[in-house]
């Protein structure tokens, strides 16, 4: 028997039994898929946070929840309480539409509408750009794939697929 939300969810990402995903109201929102009730998976909204402009994209690391908004800004939440959030930055007006953490902790893939794939970093002020992959003049991100090779001392090799078909990889 199938539960199901109380909205249509855009992109959503798994970690530790937790469901998190975000809707085009604004609202990130945390299941956990361990509450059983009759030997059924019952999906409990635990948490829900309105922020400002559609959610398009969700990624999470240990500590944190990120939202991707329509209106370009990368949000950063508290893993633990939703309703916190602990930044807000934005490199441009152009929807983000993935979000993909490193191995760093606090280190993200961030990719736009407007073709741009950037390396955020995070910092006391919040995210900021430490890298740039792609420029605005490129056709949207639809999703991208990081495998990190600084261990190696080969850097950071990242893979974008884009509306125009294209397959990109780029090493940092």
């Amino acid at each position: 028997v199938a539960s199901s939300l109380p909205c249509a969810i855009n992109d959503c990402t798994y970690a530790q039994n937790v469901l998190f995903g975000g809707d085009a109201l604004g609202r990130v929102l945390a299941v956990d898929v361990r509450q059983r009730q009759q030997q059924q998976y019952q999906l409990c909204l635990n948490q829900a946070h309105m922020l400002k402009g559609g959610v398009n994209a969700v990624a999470v690391d240990s500590q944190h929840v990120y939202a991707g908004m329509e209106n370009g800004v990368l949000v950063c939440l508290d893993r633990r309480k939703l309703s916190h959030v602990l930044s807000a930055s934005r490199k441009s007006d152009s929807p983000i539409t993935r979000i993909v953490p490193t191995a760093n902790q606090g280190e993200l893939i961030v990719c736009s509408s407007d073709g741009s794939c950037s390396l955020w970093t995070a910092g006391a002020e919040g995210h900021s750009i430490s890298g740039e992959l792609l420029g605005p003049d490129c056709e949207p991100v639809s999703d991208a794939a990081v495998h990190d090779l600084r261990g190696d001392s080969r850097g950071l090799l990242v893979v974008t697929a884009a509306h125009d078909g294209a397959v990109r990889s780029y090493r940092m």
